[in-house]
Protein backbone atom coordinates (compact mmCIF):
# COMPACT_ATOMS: atom_id res chain seq x y z
CA UNK A 1 0.00 0.00 0.00
CA UNK A 2 1.01 3.26 -0.27
CA UNK A 3 2.88 5.28 2.67
CA UNK A 4 0.72 8.34 4.43
CA UNK A 5 2.26 11.36 2.43
CA UNK A 6 4.07 9.67 -0.81
CA UNK A 7 2.82 10.01 -4.32
CA UNK A 8 3.20 6.62 -5.29
CA UNK A 9 6.08 3.37 -4.50
CA UNK A 10 9.34 3.92 -5.22
CA UNK A 11 10.80 2.17 -8.34
CA UNK A 12 11.86 -1.01 -6.57
CA UNK A 13 8.45 -1.94 -5.35
CA UNK A 14 6.42 -0.60 -8.26
CA UNK A 15 6.32 -4.03 -9.99
CA UNK A 16 4.40 -5.49 -7.11
CA UNK A 17 1.88 -2.73 -6.90
CA UNK A 18 0.79 -1.18 -9.90
CA UNK A 19 -2.35 1.15 -7.76
CA UNK A 20 0.24 3.60 -6.52
CA UNK A 21 -1.69 7.15 -7.22
CA UNK A 22 -0.83 10.06 -7.93
CA UNK A 23 -0.99 11.70 -11.31
CA UNK A 24 -1.22 9.93 -14.95
CA UNK A 25 0.68 10.18 -17.80
CA UNK A 26 -2.56 8.62 -19.87
CA UNK A 27 -5.11 10.38 -20.04
CA UNK A 28 -8.18 9.60 -22.48
CA UNK A 29 -10.55 12.43 -20.95
CA UNK A 30 -9.34 15.85 -21.89
CA UNK A 31 -9.89 18.20 -19.42
CA UNK A 32 -6.67 21.11 -17.74
CA UNK A 33 -8.01 24.50 -17.55
CA UNK A 34 -10.34 26.69 -19.87
CA UNK A 35 -9.83 29.35 -22.20
CA UNK A 36 -8.64 29.30 -25.94
CA UNK A 37 -6.94 26.33 -25.62
CA UNK A 38 -5.92 24.60 -22.01
CA UNK A 39 -3.85 22.17 -21.07
CA UNK A 40 -5.22 19.12 -20.25
CA UNK A 41 -3.97 16.96 -17.54
CA UNK A 42 -1.24 14.19 -18.23
CA UNK A 43 -0.65 16.61 -21.31
CA UNK A 44 -3.72 16.29 -23.46
CA UNK A 45 -5.23 19.37 -24.85
CA UNK A 46 -8.38 20.69 -24.49
CA UNK A 47 -10.43 23.30 -26.35
CA UNK A 48 -11.63 25.20 -23.48
CA UNK A 49 -14.08 27.97 -23.10
CA UNK A 50 -14.04 31.33 -22.40
CA UNK A 51 -11.67 30.97 -19.44
CA UNK A 52 -14.26 28.24 -17.83
CA UNK A 53 -12.50 25.04 -15.91
CA UNK A 54 -12.17 22.18 -17.40
CA UNK A 55 -11.27 18.84 -15.77
CA UNK A 56 -11.05 19.49 -12.32
CA UNK A 57 -13.90 21.94 -12.83
CA UNK A 58 -17.93 21.81 -13.94
CA UNK A 59 -18.09 21.41 -17.35
CA UNK A 60 -21.12 23.46 -19.40
CA UNK A 61 -24.60 22.48 -18.34
CA UNK A 62 -26.49 20.55 -21.36
CA UNK A 63 -30.25 20.95 -20.41
CA UNK A 64 -32.69 18.08 -21.12
CA UNK A 65 -35.83 18.40 -23.49
CA UNK A 66 -38.18 18.20 -20.81
CA UNK A 67 -41.00 16.85 -23.16
CA UNK A 68 -38.39 14.48 -24.56
CA UNK A 69 -37.65 13.01 -21.31
CA UNK A 70 -41.22 12.74 -20.58
CA UNK A 71 -43.00 11.17 -24.02
CA UNK A 72 -39.77 10.69 -26.15
CA UNK A 73 -39.56 11.85 -30.06
CA UNK A 74 -42.76 12.28 -30.65
CA UNK A 75 -43.57 14.89 -27.92
CA UNK A 76 -41.15 16.99 -29.18
CA UNK A 77 -42.49 19.37 -31.62
CA UNK A 78 -39.20 21.55 -31.87
CA UNK A 79 -37.49 20.01 -35.63
CA UNK A 80 -33.91 21.20 -34.57
CA UNK A 81 -34.50 21.20 -30.63
CA UNK A 82 -31.15 23.07 -28.60
CA UNK A 83 -31.77 20.91 -25.26
CA UNK A 84 -30.50 17.63 -24.81
CA UNK A 85 -32.24 14.11 -25.98
CA UNK A 86 -30.44 11.47 -23.50
CA UNK A 87 -32.57 9.81 -21.42
CA UNK A 88 -36.45 9.26 -21.35
CA UNK A 89 -38.20 8.50 -18.40
CA UNK A 90 -39.92 4.87 -19.15
CA UNK A 91 -41.87 4.16 -15.70
CA UNK A 92 -43.19 6.09 -12.51
CA UNK A 93 -43.17 3.31 -9.98
CA UNK A 94 -44.13 3.75 -6.54
CA UNK A 95 -42.63 1.17 -4.97
CA UNK A 96 -45.07 1.25 -2.01
CA UNK A 97 -47.66 2.10 -0.61
CA UNK A 98 -48.71 5.05 1.93
CA UNK A 99 -48.54 9.17 1.93
CA UNK A 100 -47.71 11.81 3.73
CA UNK A 101 -45.11 10.61 6.65
CA UNK A 102 -45.09 7.04 5.34
CA UNK A 103 -43.54 8.12 2.36
CA UNK A 104 -39.97 8.18 4.40
CA UNK A 105 -40.25 4.70 5.57
CA UNK A 106 -40.81 3.47 2.67
CA UNK A 107 -37.42 5.02 0.84
CA UNK A 108 -35.69 2.98 -1.62
CA UNK A 109 -32.19 2.36 -0.33
CA UNK A 110 -30.82 -0.01 -3.15
CA UNK A 111 -31.50 -0.98 -6.67
CA UNK A 112 -30.32 -3.44 -9.07
CA UNK A 113 -32.36 -5.89 -12.25
CA UNK A 114 -31.49 -9.03 -13.79
CA UNK A 115 -31.82 -9.87 -16.93
CA UNK A 116 -33.24 -14.24 -17.40
CA UNK A 117 -32.30 -16.49 -20.01
CA UNK A 118 -35.82 -15.70 -21.98
CA UNK A 119 -34.51 -12.04 -22.00
CA UNK A 120 -37.46 -11.04 -19.22
CA UNK A 121 -35.77 -8.30 -17.25
CA UNK A 122 -36.94 -7.99 -13.22
CA UNK A 123 -35.82 -4.87 -11.12
CA UNK A 124 -35.20 -4.69 -7.70
CA UNK A 125 -35.67 -2.45 -5.13
CA UNK A 126 -34.80 -2.58 -1.49
CA UNK A 127 -35.96 0.02 0.93
CA UNK A 128 -36.09 1.06 4.34
CA UNK A 129 -39.52 -0.38 5.63
CA UNK A 130 -37.81 -3.51 5.15
CA UNK A 131 -38.31 -5.12 1.94
CA UNK A 132 -37.07 -6.09 -1.22
CA UNK A 133 -39.59 -6.01 -4.20
CA UNK A 134 -39.26 -7.47 -7.71
CA UNK A 135 -40.54 -5.75 -10.73
CA UNK A 136 -41.17 -6.95 -14.33
CA UNK A 137 -39.43 -3.96 -16.47
CA UNK A 138 -41.80 -4.47 -19.20
CA UNK A 139 -45.04 -3.93 -17.21
CA UNK A 140 -43.86 -2.24 -14.13
CA UNK A 141 -45.83 -4.74 -11.88
CA UNK A 142 -44.75 -6.03 -8.88
CA UNK A 143 -44.24 -9.70 -9.02
CA UNK A 144 -42.62 -10.61 -5.43
CA UNK A 145 -42.58 -8.58 -1.74
CA UNK A 146 -40.09 -10.14 0.65
CA UNK A 147 -39.80 -8.35 4.05
CA UNK A 148 -36.53 -9.00 6.27
CA UNK A 149 -35.98 -8.34 9.75
CA UNK A 150 -34.70 -4.52 9.14
CA UNK A 151 -33.69 -1.95 7.00
CA UNK A 152 -32.26 -2.70 3.66
CA UNK A 153 -28.88 -1.12 2.63
CA UNK A 154 -27.57 -2.97 -0.24
CA UNK A 155 -28.93 -5.37 -3.09
CA UNK A 156 -26.71 -6.99 -5.96
CA UNK A 157 -27.98 -9.45 -8.50
CA UNK A 158 -25.72 -11.40 -10.28
CA UNK A 159 -26.02 -15.07 -12.75
CA UNK A 160 -29.28 -15.83 -10.69
CA UNK A 161 -28.45 -15.17 -7.38
CA UNK A 162 -29.42 -11.98 -5.33
CA UNK A 163 -28.22 -11.02 -2.54
CA UNK A 164 -29.59 -8.86 0.23
CA UNK A 165 -27.39 -6.73 3.08
CA UNK A 166 -29.72 -5.63 5.83
CA UNK A 167 -29.86 -4.58 9.68
CA UNK A 168 -31.73 -6.70 11.84
CA UNK A 169 -31.21 -8.11 15.11
CA UNK A 170 -29.41 -10.88 16.65
CA UNK A 171 -30.91 -14.32 17.77
CA UNK A 172 -29.59 -13.82 21.07
CA UNK A 173 -29.46 -10.71 22.07
CA UNK A 174 -32.83 -8.55 22.39
CA UNK A 175 -32.67 -4.86 20.93
CA UNK A 176 -29.23 -5.17 19.38
CA UNK A 177 -28.72 -5.05 15.78
CA UNK A 178 -26.15 -5.94 13.51
CA UNK A 179 -25.40 -7.05 9.71
CA UNK A 180 -27.39 -9.45 8.32
CA UNK A 181 -26.93 -10.95 4.78
CA UNK A 182 -29.11 -13.52 2.92
CA UNK A 183 -29.22 -14.74 -0.96
CA UNK A 184 -31.29 -16.51 -2.81
CA UNK A 185 -31.23 -18.58 -6.32
CA UNK A 186 -34.52 -16.87 -8.35
CA UNK A 187 -34.80 -20.17 -9.70
CA UNK A 188 -35.19 -21.68 -6.57
CA UNK A 189 -36.24 -18.62 -4.16
CA UNK A 190 -37.93 -20.86 -1.08
CA UNK A 191 -34.73 -21.74 -0.12
CA UNK A 192 -32.72 -18.66 1.13
CA UNK A 193 -29.32 -18.67 2.40
CA UNK A 194 -28.36 -16.88 5.71
CA UNK A 195 -24.52 -15.48 6.03
CA UNK A 196 -23.23 -16.81 9.16
CA UNK A 197 -19.12 -15.68 10.49
CA UNK A 198 -19.44 -18.78 12.86
CA UNK A 199 -21.86 -20.36 15.53
CA UNK A 200 -21.48 -18.25 18.31
CA UNK A 201 -21.67 -15.29 15.90
CA UNK A 202 -24.73 -16.08 13.68
CA UNK A 203 -24.12 -13.17 11.68
CA UNK A 204 -22.64 -11.70 8.66
CA UNK A 205 -21.19 -8.75 10.49
CA UNK A 206 -20.96 -7.23 14.06
CA UNK A 207 -22.42 -3.93 12.70
CA UNK A 208 -24.95 -2.62 9.78
CA UNK A 209 -24.21 -4.24 6.08
CA UNK A 210 -23.80 -1.75 3.42
CA UNK A 211 -22.57 -3.19 0.19
CA UNK A 212 -22.25 -6.47 -1.27
CA UNK A 213 -20.09 -7.49 -4.29
CA UNK A 214 -20.75 -11.28 -6.12
CA UNK A 215 -17.77 -12.43 -7.65
CA UNK A 216 -19.18 -15.37 -10.79
CA UNK A 217 -16.66 -17.40 -11.95
CA UNK A 218 -15.09 -21.10 -10.94
CA UNK A 219 -15.06 -20.72 -7.44
CA UNK A 220 -17.86 -17.89 -6.49
CA UNK A 221 -17.53 -15.19 -4.06
CA UNK A 222 -19.82 -13.35 -2.28
CA UNK A 223 -18.11 -9.69 -0.73
CA UNK A 224 -19.81 -7.93 1.79
CA UNK A 225 -18.89 -4.42 3.51
CA UNK A 226 -19.99 -3.30 6.88
CA UNK A 227 -20.06 0.19 8.91
CA UNK A 228 -17.20 -0.88 11.28
CA UNK A 229 -15.19 -1.17 8.55
CA UNK A 230 -14.80 -4.58 8.19
CA UNK A 231 -14.75 -6.72 3.86
CA UNK A 232 -16.02 -10.60 4.41
CA UNK A 233 -14.91 -12.89 1.65
CA UNK A 234 -17.66 -15.87 1.28
CA UNK A 235 -17.40 -19.10 -0.74
CA UNK A 236 -20.07 -21.45 -1.39
CA UNK A 237 -20.14 -24.90 0.82
CA UNK A 238 -21.52 -27.55 -2.03
CA UNK A 239 -21.57 -30.19 0.34
CA UNK A 240 -23.02 -28.75 3.13
CA UNK A 241 -25.47 -25.97 0.91
CA UNK A 242 -24.28 -22.70 2.64
CA UNK A 243 -22.07 -19.89 2.28
CA UNK A 244 -19.23 -20.04 4.64
CA UNK A 245 -16.83 -16.65 5.62
CA UNK A 246 -13.57 -17.60 3.33
CA UNK A 247 -11.62 -14.61 4.80
CA UNK A 248 -11.42 -11.03 5.77
CA UNK A 249 -10.00 -7.99 3.92
CA UNK A 250 -8.49 -5.64 6.41
CA UNK A 251 -7.64 -2.36 6.28
CA UNK A 252 -10.73 0.19 6.51
CA UNK A 253 -10.89 1.66 9.89
CA UNK A 254 -14.54 3.43 9.28
CA UNK A 255 -17.76 2.14 7.65
CA UNK A 256 -17.20 0.19 3.79
CA UNK A 257 -20.36 1.84 1.84
CA UNK A 258 -19.63 0.54 -1.53
CA UNK A 259 -17.75 -2.48 -3.40
CA UNK A 260 -17.46 -3.42 -7.10
CA UNK A 261 -15.03 -5.28 -9.33
CA UNK A 262 -12.29 -4.24 -11.92
CA UNK A 263 -9.91 -6.16 -14.40
CA UNK A 264 -6.66 -4.96 -15.46
CA UNK A 265 -4.58 -7.77 -16.25
CA UNK A 266 -6.21 -9.79 -13.56
CA UNK A 267 -9.45 -9.47 -11.21
CA UNK A 268 -9.83 -6.63 -8.57
CA UNK A 269 -11.70 -5.62 -5.65
CA UNK A 270 -12.56 -1.73 -5.16
CA UNK A 271 -13.89 -0.63 -1.78
CA UNK A 272 -14.78 2.79 -0.73
CA UNK A 273 -15.23 3.94 2.63
CA UNK A 274 -15.76 6.79 4.85
CA UNK A 275 -12.71 6.69 6.14
CA UNK A 276 -12.21 9.03 2.57
CA UNK A 277 -9.86 6.37 1.05
CA UNK A 278 -10.27 3.75 -1.91
CA UNK A 279 -8.61 0.39 -1.37
CA UNK A 280 -7.84 -1.65 -4.18
CA UNK A 281 -7.43 -5.76 -3.83
CA UNK A 282 -6.29 -8.37 -5.55
CA UNK A 283 -8.92 -10.94 -4.90
CA UNK A 284 -7.84 -13.64 -8.34
CA UNK A 285 -6.50 -16.47 -5.36
CA UNK A 286 -9.17 -18.33 -4.04
CA UNK A 287 -7.64 -18.15 -0.30
CA UNK A 288 -5.59 -14.77 -0.28
CA UNK A 289 -6.86 -11.55 -1.02
CA UNK A 290 -4.25 -8.75 -0.75
CA UNK A 291 -4.39 -4.81 -0.70
CA UNK A 292 -2.34 -3.76 -3.57
CA UNK A 293 -3.23 -0.21 -3.73
CA UNK A 294 -4.13 2.55 -0.65
CA UNK A 295 -5.98 6.20 -2.67
CA UNK A 296 -6.60 9.19 -0.24
CA UNK A 297 -5.77 12.63 -0.61
CA UNK A 298 -2.15 12.46 -0.11
CA UNK A 299 -2.00 10.81 -3.67
CA UNK A 300 -4.62 12.60 -5.80
CA UNK A 301 -7.93 10.80 -3.56
CA UNK A 302 -10.89 12.26 -1.93
CA UNK A 303 -10.73 15.01 0.87
CA UNK A 304 -14.51 13.47 1.91
CA UNK A 305 -16.11 10.18 2.56
CA UNK A 306 -16.20 7.85 -0.14
CA UNK A 307 -19.56 6.69 -1.46
CA UNK A 308 -19.46 5.19 -4.38
CA UNK A 309 -17.42 2.62 -6.91
CA UNK A 310 -17.68 1.26 -10.18
CA UNK A 311 -15.69 0.35 -13.17
CA UNK A 312 -14.97 2.04 -16.37
CA UNK A 313 -14.80 0.73 -19.99
CA UNK A 314 -13.33 2.46 -22.86
CA UNK A 315 -12.60 0.92 -25.71
CA UNK A 316 -10.13 -1.56 -24.76
CA UNK A 317 -9.01 0.41 -21.55
CA UNK A 318 -10.49 -0.15 -18.55
CA UNK A 319 -10.55 2.91 -16.05
CA UNK A 320 -12.44 3.09 -12.44
CA UNK A 321 -14.81 6.34 -11.20
CA UNK A 322 -14.70 7.01 -7.31
CA UNK A 323 -17.55 9.50 -6.17
CA UNK A 324 -17.35 11.23 -2.65
CA UNK A 325 -18.96 13.86 -0.42
CA UNK A 326 -16.54 15.88 -1.41
CA UNK A 327 -18.56 16.77 -4.93
CA UNK A 328 -15.81 14.92 -6.65
CA UNK A 329 -16.20 11.96 -9.67
CA UNK A 330 -12.34 11.00 -9.88
CA UNK A 331 -11.13 8.49 -12.91
CA UNK A 332 -8.37 6.30 -12.03
CA UNK A 333 -6.21 4.03 -14.85
CA UNK A 334 -5.65 0.10 -14.40
CA UNK A 335 -2.32 1.58 -12.88
CA UNK A 336 -3.98 3.76 -9.88
CA UNK A 337 -3.02 7.29 -11.58
CA UNK A 338 -5.95 9.73 -11.52
CA UNK A 339 -6.58 10.18 -15.05
CA UNK A 340 -8.92 12.85 -14.42
CA UNK A 341 -11.05 15.07 -11.66
CA UNK A 342 -14.59 16.12 -11.99
CA UNK A 343 -17.03 18.66 -9.96
CA UNK A 344 -20.17 18.21 -10.01
CA UNK A 345 -23.05 19.65 -8.47
CA UNK A 346 -23.75 18.39 -4.87
CA UNK A 347 -22.14 15.35 -3.26
CA UNK A 348 -22.00 12.08 -4.70
CA UNK A 349 -23.86 9.61 -3.57
CA UNK A 350 -24.60 6.90 -6.37
CA UNK A 351 -22.03 5.96 -9.45
CA UNK A 352 -23.11 3.53 -11.98
CA UNK A 353 -22.23 3.16 -16.25
CA UNK A 354 -24.18 2.36 -19.41
CA UNK A 355 -23.81 3.11 -22.63
CA UNK A 356 -26.00 5.33 -25.29
CA UNK A 357 -27.76 3.73 -28.20
CA UNK A 358 -24.06 5.11 -30.35
CA UNK A 359 -22.30 2.94 -27.84
CA UNK A 360 -20.26 5.58 -26.08
CA UNK A 361 -19.47 5.35 -22.49
CA UNK A 362 -22.35 7.07 -20.37
CA UNK A 363 -21.52 7.74 -16.56
CA UNK A 364 -24.86 8.32 -14.13
CA UNK A 365 -23.98 10.47 -11.20
CA UNK A 366 -26.23 10.59 -8.18
CA UNK A 367 -26.71 13.80 -6.21
CA UNK A 368 -27.41 13.97 -2.71
CA UNK A 369 -30.30 16.37 -3.47
CA UNK A 370 -31.95 13.69 -5.76
CA UNK A 371 -30.56 14.98 -9.32
CA UNK A 372 -29.46 12.86 -11.72
CA UNK A 373 -26.15 13.66 -13.98
CA UNK A 374 -25.55 11.97 -16.81
CA UNK A 375 -21.55 13.29 -18.18
CA UNK A 376 -19.64 10.99 -21.20
CA UNK A 377 -16.64 10.43 -20.75
CA UNK A 378 -15.03 11.02 -23.98
CA UNK A 379 -16.56 14.89 -23.97
CA UNK A 380 -14.76 15.70 -20.76
CA UNK A 381 -16.96 14.60 -18.57
CA UNK A 382 -19.43 17.25 -20.21
CA UNK A 383 -22.77 16.88 -18.38
CA UNK A 384 -25.17 15.75 -21.60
Amino acid sequence: TVPAGGHGMSSNRRRNNRFSGGRSNNNSFGGGRGGGGGRGRGGIAYAGGGGGRGGGGEQPDARLCKFFLLGGPQQCSKGNCQFAHSIQRVADVATAGGGGGARQEHRVAAVCSHKDASGGVRVFTGSKDGHWRMWNAMTWTLEQDVQMEGEIHALEVEAGFLVCGYEGPTPTLPGVTVGLVRAWNLSNPATPYDFRMSEALPFAHLQRTYAVQLKIDAAPEVYTGSHDGAIHCWGFDAANNKFLLKCKLEGHVLGVTSLALFSSGGTFLLSGSMDKSVRVWSVDDPQRKECQGLLTKNNSGHTDVVTAVCALAMGDQNFFLTGSLDQHVRVWNGQGGCDFAQKCGGQVLALCTTQDPSNKAVVLVGLADGTVELRQPELGFRLR
